[in-house]
């Protein structure tokens, strides 16, 4: 899957370098293009380069990311992703992403394991449930305790596989299955395909989301109303604060994710993230009011309501969001308001 080898190519580029292998004695965090991790780790880490192999313990959550990854130890919880994955160890519970992921037959997951990628072989001990989505998966030589469910193209199921639950698979697959193979009981489910939704589904679909935004809007001005009542409405404002919005969308989730793979600075990047992402979210309600503001003082100039205002702009900017091309464009003006605006009114506090 090219996106995935996109993702991590994108990932690393940004911070090999950031953190090298030898920048301290047995570190957690480890980028550069090319990563052993042949220590112990205890507690969570972070790994990526372009090749990694890790040859020793990882007691506590890994996230690994490359191009090329090769697991031949122990880790407690995995996620990871990559272009081409190998795992020849023991993992507790794994998510992994990918183009090719192979289970070598030493490979023993303790628990749980949910695989997403192209090509997809498992061998080895599965000591309860599986999850793939692929399109070409070989089962081959395997113990699986518990039940696997399988959305795929092809299915390939080798001899002496042994599934002691269920396998479950989707009914549009092309299954070939050996006849020494032990599985415990079979179930073919339909594959959902996704359709175009109805008018009237879209209606109710939009209308939820409008209804939703509204709600937050009024939560907002319940907990926060002082957000609302700094927002300003003149042209240099909204100029200045557009200046202040474009700089923060490329700023601020750089110095999160700067944050995050360094040794101290984790937590700090993860609540930074996340408050971004919220900004984001709220971008059409931050906007929207600000929208009613400038429509109720220059056409309907009757006594100011700050609820009104806010549900007028708010349904006006959602509206106005879904005509194509330009739905697009007022969007991305409405995020980098919104987010200018929040940072203003924060460097308005700042200098009070």
């Amino acid at each position: 899957m090219k996106y995935i080898k996109t993702l991590s190519i994108l990932i690393l580029s940004l911070f090999i370098g950031v953190y090298n292998v030898n920048a301290e004695e047995n570190p957690k965090t480890v980028f550069d293009e090319n990563v052993l991790v042949n220590y112990d780790i205890i507690g969570s880490s972070v790994i990526g380069g372009y090749n990694v192999t890790i040859t020793n313990k990882i007691d506590g959550a890994a996230l690994i990311l490359g191009n090329s990854i090769n697991v031949n130890s122990n880790i407690e919880y995995a996620l990871i992703t990559g272009q081409d994955i190998t795992v020849n160890g023991k993992i507790k519970d794994a998510l992994i992403f990918g183009n090719s992921i192979v289970l070598n037959e030493s490979s023993n997951i303790e628990r749980d394991i949910i695989i997403y990628g192209n090509n997809i072989e498992i061998s080895g001990l599965i000591n309860r449930d599986v999850t793939i989505y692929g399109s070409n998966v070989k089962i081959d030589s395997v113990q699986i305790a518990g039940d696997i469910k399988i959305t795929a193209n092809n299915i390939d199921i080798t001899e002496n596989s042994v599934i002691m639950g269920k396998l479950s698979y989707n009914d549009d697959a092309i299954l070939e299955k050996a006849e020494t193979s032990s599985i415990g009981e079979i179930e073919v489910f339909e594959r959902v395909i996704d359709r175009d939704p109805t008018f009237i589904e879209m209606v109710i679909e939009h209308l939820i989301k409008l209804v939703s935004l509204l709600v937050i809007f009024v939560v907002m001005m319940l907990i926060i109303p002082k957000l609302f009542n700094n927002i300003g409405n003149s042209k240099n404002e909204i100029v200045r604060n557009m200046g202040y919005g474009i700089i923060s969308l490329i700023i601020i989730p750089i110095i999160a994710l700067i944050l995050m793979f360094t040794k101290f600075g984790l937590p700090l990047g993860l609540i930074l993230l996340v408050l971004y992402l919220i900004s984001i979210y709220i971008s059409t309600i931050v906007t929207g009011y600000l929208l009613g503001n400038i429509i109720w003082n220059k056409f309907i100039k009757i006594k100011k309501t700050i609820y009104l205002e806010g549900l007028l702009g708010i349904t006006i900017l959602y509206i106005i969001s879904l005509i194509p091309y330009v739905g697009t464009a007022i969007y991305f003006i409405s995020l980098i308001i919104s987010m200018g605006t929040i940072l203003n009114i924060l460097f308005k506090k700042r200098k009070k």
